[in-house]
């Protein structure tokens, strides 16, 4: 850690470099393989509309959370923990989104474009998803909105030495080729209903599109 003119900056080392490129490597790898993995994305589809289901049915609060912002809201609020939330999925079975995270029907992805789609990926995506939505209802389109790394302000710093040896502020992204060409994950998927999953792969294969995954 150095102190700068107005605050502490906490970094790396030029020697750890990889270190930290390692973090990022980690990093990336959770995010396209545990956070946005297809099938822990359908769960969280079907767990947040049965949330806004149960509350709907139970009349609460005009179908919301009460938001935390006072101390008799912030208690309310923190008793929707899992405990609470997996004991009205069950109370409230007959509610389709329950019954699907019940009985383990969750949806199935049956198209996706690459984890960086061009403009043409994305028009693709785009045909597919009016082809199969216009005859099969309850389809959606989930994809990845968050950056698993912020170049910029939230840039891993690097404490380099200059010619005079001084020590300077370099960007993770400026020193590391690795890390300078990792692209933002911007991956689009289309879901069906299990039910609807054969008739979906069924219209891919006659366009053509299906990739047998």
């Amino acid at each position: 850690m150095v102190k700068t003119e107005d605050r502490p900056i906490l970094g790396f080392k030029e020697g750890g470099l990889h270190v930290a490129e390692s973090l990022i490597l980690a990093r990336y790898y959770m995010f396209t393989q545990v956070y946005f993995h297809h099938t822990r994305r359908a769960y969280d589809h079907h767990i947040a509309n049965a949330i806004r289901e149960i509350i709907l049915k139970l009349n609460y609060n005009d179908g919301k959370l009460k938001p935390p912002d006072n101390e008799e809201n912030i208690k309310d609020y923190l008793e929707w923990d899992d405990w609470k939330v997996g004991s009205l999925i069950k109370e409230n079975r007959e509610l389709y989104d329950c019954e699907k995270i019940l009985k383990r029907e969750h949806d199935r992805c049956i198209y996706h474009t690459n984890e960086v789609p061009d403009i043409d990926d994305l028009k693709k995506f785009d045909d597919i998803y009016q082809s199969i939505c216009y005859e099969i209802d309850k389809c959606f389109v989930d994809e990845a909105e968050k950056s698993f790394y912020n170049i910029g302000n939230d840039d891993i710093k690097i404490l380099k030495e200059d010619e005079s040896g001084k020590i300077v502020i370099k960007p993770l992204s400026e020193l590391s080729n690795v890390v300078k060409n990792i692209k933002t994950v911007r991956q689009k998927r289309i879901y069906v209903p299990l039910i609807f999953q054969e008739k979906a792969i069924n219209i891919l294969k006659k366009e053509g599109l299906y990739s047998g995954e």
